[in-house]
Parts: structure tokens; sequence; C-alpha cells
């Protein structure tokens, strides 16, 4: 079992995540784990499915820094001439806001990072003995050609971190901890009203604090930790962050990762993206030769990381790879020329087998009875974000994961949104979210 502890960002505290939480976390029972989100979200959850919180609250005002920022905080948000209670703070967005653009709101999230990591863990570093952690398989037992190959042990020094090489010495080093406490929740300003089943800018002030404050926990333990993102509502963040587009720009931006790629993840169907949150009409401005390239090389990284059959499947951008020239022609003026310009770096997986693009192939075929393909529990290569994510999301219904590939860290999400239509109803599906911990539990060591 991976040793790093598991990093929550509750995201929306209004919406099903508290409910799917508490549906998965029997699966945590011999993991530390540490929930930055919603105290109040989390007991309506309990009083929702009748299952018990296993983990405990971390006082923050036990540390002077952290309550002495807290209530500045408050004193800024407060009606003048007020006590400092909840029903007296002017929730504005404007006032949120400017707080997030503050120095008081980034000290805040350090020091609660810091208090957090002093009263949980203490961990113990051994980089002289570099004990290799087990090749992982996510993937099915496809074949015999690939996944029967007898196992073997990941190479020191593999790169998973394409944003910090400076690491990569210590990259799969045993790196285990002493739990000073149980697992924990930190609740930052719990005094924010939250709205339950729709878009609030309080909502979205608070997913994107609870993102923040994540962020810096692992930031602050040198990226030995895997992040969990639970869902957000991008329109209730967009209302005091205006430029947000999603986990993963806004993550990858954190940590200033400028090669990063979204895969969606499911047993033995794996698509990543060429391009994510773009609008269909800016998309050509997004195409190039060398980011295409960069994306084959991390996908040929990542086969060999997870174990996957040494292939890749590349999709055609235009219709039927766009019919000898009828339909466009950038498969035949650019995308193949990239592919050979890849091959000729001769990337191979860990047992030697050269890595093949298969393709381009047709979109609208590509999945027809995938499982027999000889590119079956490979990576596919969708060039944007509905042509990968329809047939995904249809194939894997509740069972999807989202990784992105190219962070200092792994960094896992539920491949669904915050369903307000079912929320507060115990009906919501835990599948994606217990899908997410096991790849946690799983991942190699990383730095």
């Amino acid at each position: 079992m991976n040793s790093y502890p598991i990093i929550f960002s509750f995201g929306d505290p209004g919406s099903i995540n508290g409910e799917i939480f508490l549906k998965s976390q029997d699966l945590l029972c011999e993991k530390f784990y540490i929930i930055v989100g919603s105290q109040k979200s989390l007991t309506q959850a309990e009083d929702l499915t009748g299952i018990k919180l296993q983990s405990k609250p971390l006082s923050l005002f036990d540390d002077k820094e952290v309550s002495q920022i807290h209530d500045s905080i408050l004193l800024n948000i407060k009606i003048p001439g007020s006590s400092l209670d909840k029903d007296h703070l002017i929730e504005s967005k404007d006032i949120l806001i400017k707080l997030r653009r503050s120095r008081l709101y980034s000290k805040y999230i350090f020091s609660i990072a810091r208090f957090t990591i002093d009263k949980s863990l203490k961990f113990l570093e051994n980089l002289t003995d570099l004990e290799e952690s087990k090749k992982l398989s996510f993937s099915k037992d496809k074949s015999s050609e690939f996944n029967s190959r007898k196992s073997s042990t990941i190479k020191k020094g593999s790169k998973l971190n394409f944003a910090d090489k400076k690491g990569k010495d210590i990259f799969y080093s045993r790196l285990d901890y002493q739990k000073i406490t149980d697992s924990i929740i930190i609740d930052p300003l719990p005094e924010l009203n939250i709205e339950s089943a729709q878009i609030s800018f309080i909502n979205g002030f608070l997913s994107l604090l609870y993102l923040d404050i994540s962020l810096c926990i692992i930031n602050l333990l040198k990226n030995r930790a895997s992040l969990i993102t639970l869902p957000v509502n991008k329109k209730s963040v967009s209302l005091i962050e205006r430029c947000f587009l999603g986990h993963t720009e806004y993550i990858s931006n954190w940590f200033n990762t400028k090669d990063f790629r979204m895969m969606m993840y499911e047993d033995d169907l794996h698509i990543m993206l060429e391009t994510i949150h773009i609008p269909i009409k800016k998309l050509s401005k997004h195409l190039c030769e060398n980011h295409f390239i960069k994306t084959l090389e991390i996908a040929s990284e990542y086969i060999k990381i997870l174990n996957f059959a040494p292939y890749i499947a590349l999709l055609g951008l235009n219709p039927h790879c766009s019919d000898g020239s009828l339909i466009g022609n950038d498969e035949q003026s650019w995308i193949r020329k990239a592919i050979k310009e890849f091959e000729s770096r001769n990337f191979h997986d860990d047992y030697g087998n050269r890595i093949k693009i298969v393709g381009p192939i047709s979109a609208d075929a590509a999945f027809v009875d995938y499982k027999s393909r000889i590119y079956y529990c490979g990576i596919y290569i969708a060039w944007y974000h509905d042509q990968g994510l329809i047939p995904f999301k249809i194939i894997s219904k509740t069972q999807g994961v989202n990784i992105t590939c190219g962070l200092p860290f792994l960094r896992v999400s539920p491949d669904h949104g915050t369903a307000f239509d079912i929320t507060l109803k115990n009906i919501a599906k835990p599948d994606s979210l217990k899908n997410c911990i096991e790849i946690c539990l799983k991942w190699p060591f990383s730095n």
C-alpha cells in the first residue's frame, strides 16, 4: 500500500460530496487522510445516510497564529459595531473576492497547512534506502502477450514528474510516516453559510479555499501526498475566480506545470486528451505538432508507469480522418509527420517492447468492439474534450476517474459533477470516488 497520505479537497459543500465520501470511507480504514472541507456538510450527510464519519475534526483555534488570522478575516467581513458571530457577517461576493486577493488570505492558507502537518504527521525519510515499489497493473488481464508478462519493478528515476526533476534521485525512495493523530477534518471559515443544491458564490469561495489549503499542504509535504478533488460547481467558483476553467488547469498553474494532460481512466479504457476545456471554435489555434508530440511522450511515460499495453490509439481529428483530404487535411499535412518524429525516438515500455501508434483511426468507429482491438488496454488520444469524454462516459458509466498527468504528485477526481438534482436524496453512487481511492492506495511512490 502506498504510504503517502491522501488529501481530500472537499469541493462544493452544498452538493453530494459529503454523501459520496461517507459511502466510500470504508476503503480508508487503514489509511491516514486529511479532509479539507465542511464539517456541517459531513454532519448533514451523516443524518442523511445513517453512516458515521470515521475521522475527527482538528480544531484550528488551538493554534494561536491560525486563530489570530481567522479573527482578522472575520473582522474584515463583519457588520461594523457587531460581534464576531456568523449572524453578523457581511456575506458579499465583492468582499470575498477582495479577501482572496489579500495577503491575509495567503497567510491563512499557509498557517492552516503548517498547523495541520505539525499536528498530524511525523515523516521518517530514509534517502539511502531506495526500496523499489512493485510495478502496478491497473489494467485487467487483457492478453497473455502483455499482461501475463512477469512482474517487474519501476526503475528508480522514472519520469512521472515533468514539472520538477530535482527530486528524481529519491523518486521511488520509501517514505514512511508516524501518525500523531487519527485521520482528520479541517473546516476553515465554518461561519460562512453553506447553500445546498444551488449556485452560490459562498460555496464557490469555500471550494477554492479548501483547494488552496489542500495544495499548500501538499507543497509543504514536498509533494509526498495524493490529492483527491471532489466536484466543484464551476459557475459558483467563477463568481469568485472569473477565469476558473477547472481543477486540472488551476492545480497545474498552482504548481507551475506547463506540460500537463487529462487522462480518463476506467479499468481497461484509458483516454488522454490533447486539449481540455477549449471551445470548438478556438480549437485550431491550440493544435500544433510540438504539443502533440509532447502528448505522445507523456502517454508513453504513463504506459510505463501504469503497465498498460504498449499501444497508443490515435483518433482522427477530422471526420473519417479527412477522407483522403476531402474533409480537411490535418492528418496528412502534419499529424502523420509528428507521428514519424515521435517514432524515430524509439520509446519503449519497461519490458523492451516498442510503444507503437495505431492510427489515426476514424473516431466514429474507434470504440466499436474495442476490447478485440490490438490496442486494447493501451491509451487512446482524443483531440478535444467531447471527442474523448462522450465515448468514455458511455462505456465507463459511473466508474470513471480523471487523472491529471504531469503533476509532481498524483491528483485524481471522480468523473462526475456536483449533481444538485439528487443532492440530499441519498441516491448518489460513490463508485467513481471509490475508484479514485483505490488508485491512490495502489499508486507507486512518487516525489
